[in-house]
């Protein structure tokens, strides 16, 4: 997968980080809204969650596209 390098953040206390503007702006991120984290071979993806998905269902989905998409 070839991409482009949109940011680097930094980990704070308690493992945090923050969502990188020109991220936020793509994904259309506003406070409020969920992320999905998903590990793939090695590499971690990230994409908003809807706001009338949740639970297992998010994630059954989220994870038949991520790997659709590699």
């Amino acid at each position: 997968m070839e991409g482009r390098l949109l940011a680097v953040t930094m980990v704070f206390g308690h493992k945090r980080t923050q969502v990188p503007r020109e991220v936020a702006k793509i994904l259309d991120v506003e406070d409020g809204d969920k992320m999905v984290w998903y590990e793939h071979d090695g590499r971690i993806y990230v994409e908003k969650v809807a706001q009338e998905r949740t639970g297992q269902k998010v994630e059954r989905e989220f994870t038949r596209r991520a790997l659709g998409a590699l």
